[in-house]
Parts: structure tokens; sequence; C-alpha cells
């Protein structure tokens, strides 16, 4: 770049003398253009993404397409220990499913009963739980279970809890015993059911809107690490952070706001489980931002793009454990890949 930019200097100062001062104008703009063609070329060229002082974060790959169909609208995205990649795709109304080299394998669609799926998760077993939201009775939902060959084995109706005929699940994690942690929205609950589908507890988190009043907290994604609960609330811009049964509410991280470093609408999360930092994905200012394990904020990066490393609406990140990071890049139709630099191999 500097030497881009002696080059402009010196053929600038030899307009000055050759051209007559009514064409000095046109020549610096064409000097300009050229500068700003240079700039582009190296911001759309494959990038490496911008480097954090604790942390650093390389493009790999993209998934767009699989089982002969382009994702339309990615929503929601969610890798196994054994590396399998499970993409929600909103607008297929389909669950795709690809392997660790990222070639698909499978799908799971109107054939095997899916209908008008929300979310995706996958226990220790291979088993499948797609949340549903019953369209006919609206705000209506329930669990389809799936066996690892796509065979639908169970259905998982709510019962036993307030609000349970009109809730439905925004999000899904399941632990190692099978229990279901499911995120319900704007209704502000975390509900956790037992592998029989049978209700355990509630969880009900507040926190502080930026006039610093407490008010009950919207629970818009789900994400367990070690013995903790976290959850994202997306209005509140703010992460909670519970013990594993629910009983002890640990801290809560994150601000509101529109600005570096605060949460505008936050709708995605996962935790790495090597270091504890949390990725939260920002769907309107389409930036990955990350906190260390004790919830301070580190670093960003991101913006409306449609290059490598930059997104359009994004809606949710997950972590698998060789630390890459997966992103539905909803409005992009794509699901990008990072890897974190302290754990490539």
């Amino acid at each position: 770049m500097l030497s881009i930019l002696s080059l402009t200097t010196e053929t600038t100062e030899t307009t000055k003398r050759q051209i007559p001062p009514r064409r000095l104008s046109v020549c610096a703009l064409l000097c300009l253009i050229s500068i700003l063609s240079s700039l582009l070329f190296i911001i759309a060229a494959p990038i490496t993404c911008y480097a954090f002082d604790k942390k650093k974060i390389t493009y790999l790959d993209a998934i767009k397409s699989g089982m002969d169909v382009s994702l339309q609208f990615p929503t929601d995205v969610y890798v196994t220990q054994n590396g399998e990649i499970y993409i929600l795709d909103s607008g297929l109304q389909k669950v795709l499913i690809y392997d660790k080299n990222f070639i698909p394998i499978s799908v799971i669609d109107k054939s095997h009963g899916l209908k008008s799926p929300l979310s995706v998760a996958v226990d220790t077993k291979g088993m499948i739980y797609v949340s549903e939201e019953i369209t006919c009775n609206a705000g209506k939902g329930l669990i389809l279970v799936f066996d690892p060959l796509g065979r639908k084995r169970k259905t998982i109706r709510f019962e036993g809890f307030a609000g349970a005929k009109s809730f439905r699940a925004r999000d899904i994690a399941v632990d190692e015993k099978g229990n279901l942690y499911l995120a319900g929205g704007s209704c502000g609950k975390l509900i956790i059911l037992n592998r029989k589908g049978e209700f355990i507890r509630a969880i009900e988190p507040f926190g502080k809107k930026r006039s610093g009043e407490e008010k009950k907290a919207d629970v818009n994604r789900v994400t367990l690490k070690g013995d903790h609960i976290y959850l994202l609330s997306e209005w509140h811009g703010q992460v909670h952070v519970y013990d594993i049964k629910g009983e002890k509410k640990i801290r809560a991280f994150g601000k509101k706001g529109g600005s570096p470093g605060k949460l505008s609408r936050a709708q995605g999360l996962t935790v790495d489980p090597a270091d504890g930092v949390t990725y939260v994905m920002d769907y309107m200012r389409h930036t990955l931002l990350t906190f260390d394990s004790s919830g301070e904020f580190m670093n960003e990066f991101g913006g409306e793009g449609w290059g490598p490393g930059w997104f359009s609406y994004p809606k949710d990140i997950c972590i698998d454990n060789k630390g890459r990071l997966f992103v539905a890049d909803t409005f992009n139709k794509r699901v990008q890949i990072f890897q974190t630099k302290h754990r490539k191999k």
C-alpha cells in the first residue's frame, strides 16, 4: 500500500507540471479512483479475519448447498462431538446433515414428518431433536425426536408447567443425561425436561435494561458448558449464566446498544468448551462479539457484507471440539466456518 501511495504522489506532482489548472481536478479524481480500486481489491480478496488481542479467528470455508438444494434461509446450526453438522433452513423447512468435511450426507424434511422447524439439537446417542411450531395454533409448539437414521421415534408435547399450552422452543440444548433445555423466547422462560419429556424446572432470568430497570428477560438461545447453563436475552443484550440445575444464577454480562462492544439484537450464542470464551452473534449489527470466561468483552469482527468474514443478519453460531466456529449467515444464504487460531492443528 505504501508503494501505491508513493506512486500516486509522484503521478500527481507530474500532473501539476504538465496539465493546465482547469484539468487538475479530473486528474486528482482519477488518482482517487485508482486508490479506491486498490483498496476494494484488498477488501474483496480472500481474507484472514481481524485478529483479536487475546484470540485470532481465520476464515476456512462456507456451506452454501446440500442434497441437491441451495441454502435459502439457514437459521440454526448444530455440531456434534464427532463433527457432524446439522443446518436447519427455515426457508427450505429442512434439516440438512453434513459430515465433518462438510460433505452432505442426509436430510430430514416433510417426508419425515417435518413441518415448521425452529431449532435442532443432537444428544450423545445420536438422537435428533427438532422443535416445531404448530402453525394452525399460533405460538403452540412441540419437539419431534428422530433416530440417527432420520426415522421419527417420538413427539414431545409440552405439559406440566405454566404456559405449556402456548410454549414453543426457540432453541434446544441437550445434556449428557438426555435432559432437554428449551429457550422459550419472549415468554421469558427456560424450560428443563427430562429425556421422557417430563417437566423438571423453569428458569426465568431478570436483567437490567439500559434505563437500569430490572425486568424479566426473554430467553432467545441456550447453550451448555460443563456444569453451567448460558442463556441469551436478545432484547436485553445480556448473557445469563446459571448452574446446571438452574437453581443458582452465577453472573450476567453484556450491554444493550448499537455501538462496538454492545449487543443490539443478539440471536446466536456458543461457548468454547476449552477456555470458556463466549461468542455472540448480533443480528442487527452483523457482527461476532467475543467475551472471556469471566464475561469481559474482548473484541468483535464482521459487519454487513458478502465476502468471507462479513455477515448479513446472522442468526446462530456454534463451535465444535476442534475450535471451528459455524455461523448461520442467514441473508447471505450460507453457513460460514472459521478456525480459532489457538486450537488450530
